[in-house]
């Protein structure tokens, strides 16, 4: 779709790279919340679900949109986004340190269930709607490629053109 390596004459090298065979299902396990208090000694504190994404059979894909959408956020002025805790934890810190109110204090950064609080129609709108306003472009994009994919992996429903057009 995105005919990668077209300028580079490698698009056979990068078709091999980004087709998956004989990948496991990504594994899931728990981390646990040790900074919770619990009442339970055998249950222990909460824990949160982690899946191993790094070993699925979409993990090349994963990355290649996560590239994408890196430049676009990237290319905000005003970006709002953090790549880390680190990050946010380091802001946060310039923030407080360059105030000139005794009165702003940055708190607490956790949140409960954001991943599966997220209204899936508002966040792909969200995403779409930052993407079309940035000023990533993608060149030699294969329309008809695209098509196909939609096509073999839609249900049901219209597929929407405005976004690419």
């Amino acid at each position: 779709m995105l005919d990668a390596g077209s300028e580079t004459d490698s698009k056979t090298r990068i078709k091999n790279n980004m087709t998956s065979t004989d990948s496991l299902l990504a594994p899931l396990y728990t981390l646990r919340k040790d900074n919770k208090k619990f009442d339970d000694e055998y249950k222990g504190p909460p824990v949160s679900p982690v899946c191993g994404a790094i070993a699925s059979y979409n993990h090349r894909l994963s990355h290649l949109i996560s590239v994408i959408l890196t430049e676009v956020w990237k290319s905000k002025e005003s970006s709002s986004v953090c790549v880390s805790t680190e990050a946010m934890i380091a802001e946060m810190n310039r923030t407080n340190d360059t105030q000139q109110s005794d009165n702003l204090i940055i708190g607490s950064i956790d949140v409960v269930a954001l991943y599966p609080s997220l209204n899936i129609d508002f966040t792909i709108d969200k995403v779409c709607e930052v993407s079309y306003d940035s000023n990533v472009k993608i060149k030699g994009m294969n329309y008809e490629e695209m098509g196909l994919y939609l096509a073999l992996t839609k249900k049901t429903g219209r597929v929407e053109t405005t976004w690419f057009s």
